[in-house]
């Protein structure tokens, strides 16, 4: 009884554990430096085409 009730109550925190471990992998990942100056830089040329192409039609 004490066994069952111990291993009860101890899963729900191990599978909470691997959750949230692998939540923070996945926003390590998608928040990597790389990963984000790769997406400024699209984001700084889309900008500056877009500037470009407005000035062009003005």
């Amino acid at each position: 009884m004490r066994t069952s009730n111990f291993s009860y109550s101890y899963w729900p925190s191990l599978r909470e554990i691997s959750r949230v471990a692998f939540g923070k992998t996945i926003v390590a990942h998608f928040r990597s430096f790389q990963t984000r100056s790769i997406l400024d830089s699209m984001h700084w040329l889309a900008m500056i085409t877009c500037d470009a192409s407005f000035s062009t039609y003005r």
